[in-house]
């Protein structure tokens, strides 16, 4: 009997544009923002504007976190990605991400930039801020353990001295946490390892950009860290623009910088070793024939943080927050110009595109070159 004809294989989708990618994460962030106003509105409206200013940062967390536990979360395409017509995917197989990839994504991508800028500060600082905290905390147990003497002695009943036992056990949990973190923070390993990540994070992050443009498969880190890709469910599968040649010149862009970096360090090395006893020698014998010391013709060597200073003058599209980024040449905005309907560019960018097609490239509404506004003193 004949074996029955294998059936089709599944269709195998391609993957996602880096253009379709950026795209997305563009659309994200102006659906992000406008979920972040509109938390940001209720806060103030029920704590008032000082507690609304203090937990701005929090409230965009908050924001983020609600955004993509119900997109990414629960499965589901975010607005951008539905926007692109593209699909996540775990690794080149086309197989939908598990859920343990997905609660991944969804805390690196709303807790990992509020956990890297608490990071970024001053490693004395939150060493300082911690002890402040335990200080705290052992007060509060002073507190607590005063007033469950005071309820012994008065005669509290069960139930209270139930609930009061319950809370003590949590209070307790949360300061050994506490605790726990503080002690981790003030480790020699990760100080040195913070001070690590302030130093070199910017030029870690422009190598995985880097990586984007020459290969174009992440283009945001959290996915990297959870192994998320894109496919591409429409009709304009791949295609587009490519970015490989700027990926290549951002690589170079590092390897000189980080030259310049290491030729720096080793003079200020020198420079430090050649300012003992051997420097007083040398400067001892530049004397003419009566032995009158002559002027020192050469001047004294810059600082290392001087000199390296301009290995970083060329700003990347990584450097620069997202909201500060000009949609058409992905970085810092220069003489922001606003639209009719308010999106902000450069004003390059978009005269030169309003004078080619008179709409905004983002919402396709009338944008003639007459009603661009070129916007000062003003900081977004």
């Amino acid at each position: 009997m004949a074996e029955p004809a294998p059936g089709p294989s599944p269709r195998a989708f391609p993957p996602a544009g880096q253009a379709n990618l950026i795209r997305a994460t563009q659309k994200d962030e102006v659906y992000l923002q406008q979920l972040s106003e509109a938390c940001h509105d209720s806060v103030r409206r029920l704590l008032g504007p000082g507690p609304a200013l203090k937990w701005a940062k929090e409230t965009r967390v908050l924001a983020e976190l609600l955004y993509y536990a119900c997109t990414t979360g629960t499965g589901r395409q975010t607005l951008g990605e539905e926007y692109c017509d593209i699909l996540q995917s775990s690794g080149g197989r086309g197989l939908p991400p598990s859920p343990l990839q997905r609660g991944a994504l969804t805390l690196l991508q709303s807790l990992g930039p509020y956990c890297l800028e608490r990071l970024g500060a001053p490693v004395d600082e939150e060493a300082e801020a911690w002890r402040r905290l335990r200080q705290s905390a052992q007060l509060a147990a002073r507190a607590d353990e005063e007033r469950e003497t005071e309820d012994t002695h008065r005669g509290a009943s069960p139930a209270r001295r139930a609930w009061a036992a319950l809370a003590r056990r949590v209070r307790e949990a949360l300061r050994a946490a506490q605790g726990a973190a503080g002690s981790l923070a003030e480790r020699p390993a990760m100080v040195a390892l913070l001070s690590t990540l302030r130093e070199h994070g910017g030029a870690l992050l422009r190598f995985h950009l880097a990586l984007f443009y020459v290969w174009g498969a992440y283009y945001a880190l959290p996915k990297r860290l959870a192994g998320v890709r894109y496919i591409s469910a429409g009709r304009e599968a791949g295609g587009g623009p490519s970015y490989r040649t700027l990926g290549y010149l951002l690589l170079a862009q590092l390897g000189a910088g980080g030259i310049m970096a290491l030729v720096a360090r080793r003079g200020a090395a020198r420079h430090a070793a050649g300012s003992g006893p051997a420097a007083a020698i040398v400067h001892a014998a530049m004397v003419n024939a009566a032995g009158a010391r002559l002027p020192d013709v050469h001047p004294p060597p810059r600082p290392a943080s001087l000199t390296s200073r301009g290995s970083g003058a060329a700003e990347s599209a990584a450097d620069v927050a997202p909201r500060r980024r000009c949609p058409l040449c992905l970085s810092a905005r220069v003489a922001a110009t606003a639209a009719p309907c308010g999106h902000v560019f450069c004003w390059t960018c978009i005269a030169e595109w309003a004078a080619q097609k008179p709409e905004c490239p983002l919402c396709r509404s009338d944008c003639p070159t007459s009603s661009l506004v070129c916007i000062t003193h003003a900081d977004f």
